[in-house]
């Protein structure tokens, strides 16, 4: 066989790799990396073979051969950076996206995912910086990519205490009647927004929404909404909603984080 029949044992590769038949597949591929050495693509398919197996280390060296013969195609560097990230390795994921935006900066997909990889090392200015940016490439009709942009900006907003940016994006979000789910989600989160805005009333009708519809949701994120609902009926004096709130905190979780704050504020009422 030529040099050019290469492409028939990568197909075959794939095939066998669809048919669970691993060790062929890899017998295939070693085939068409011998015929066709200089190949890219090759060792592009090899990664994501070896991604598919678990085996991310392999993946990682596929992709940087992939990367070594052709350093100007920005998914070869995507792929390599998922690898990372499914090693834990988050400096180098991010790294990897961005050689990926420097070789296409018009692609949202890249910021979103950079975003992303920055929230998992805290570094949120960063990924508010990328999230505006996905958002600012993607198109206003592509409603489900620009409202999961939109929504994770919105999250770390609030981990940075901006609120009324915070507040902005999830408002978009809930008006937009984004995906079911994220919208009764950002109920709850723009009710946080405005209870550290100190805007008590709104945080309220905020949480309402969100209880009256959070079957399904982890009893975590529930027990947070009761516990800054209450917290709102607490700063407006209304003790009686506040208690009511409060106990349904305890009664879900006997180990939440404000569990002695609540028992204090309750016996404190309670004595009064």
């Amino acid at each position: 066989m030529s040099e050019h029949d290469y492409w028939f044992y990568l197909e075959l590769a794939d095939q066998n790799w669809r048919q669970g038949n691993y060790e062929s597949a890899l017998e295939n591929f070693d085939k068409a990396v011998a015929l066709r050495p200089e190949e890219p693509y090759i060792f592009l398919r090899r990664g994501d073979f070896f991604c598919d197996r678990l085996d991310y280390p392999q993946a990682i060296l596929e992709y940087g051969r992939a990367i070594n013969l052709y350093p100007d195609d920005s998914n070869f560097y995507s792929y390599r950076g998922l690898a990372f990230e499914e090693m834990g390795n988050i400096e180098n994921a991010i790294a990897d996206f961005t050689s990926a935006i420097r070789l296409m900066p018009d692609y949202e997909g890249y910021y979103y995912t950079r975003g992303r990889l920055h929230i998992n090392i805290n570094n949120y200015i960063n990924a508010e910086n990328d999230f505006t940016s996905a958002i600012s490439l993607t198109a206003r009709d592509e409603i489900i990519i620009f409202a999961r942009a939109i929504y994770a900006r919105a999250k770390v907003r609030l981990l940075l205490e901006k609120f009324d940016g915070a507040i902005n994006d999830f408002t978009w979000i809930i008006d937009k009647n984004a995906e079911h789910h994220e919208r009764i989600g950002a109920f709850r989160l723009r009710g946080m927004a405005y209870f550290k805005n100190r805007n008590y009333e709104k945080s309220i009708l905020d949480f309402n929404e969100y209880l009256s519809n959070s079957n399904g949701y982890l009893n975590s994120d529930i027990a947070d909404a009761y516990y800054y609902r209450g917290s709102a009926y607490r700063k407006l004096n209304d003790r009686t909603n506040a208690i009511l709130d409060y106990q349904r905190v305890l009664k879900m979780n006997t180990h939440y984080s404000e569990f002695d704050e609540i028992q204090a504020y309750i016996e404190e009422i309670a004595s009064s």
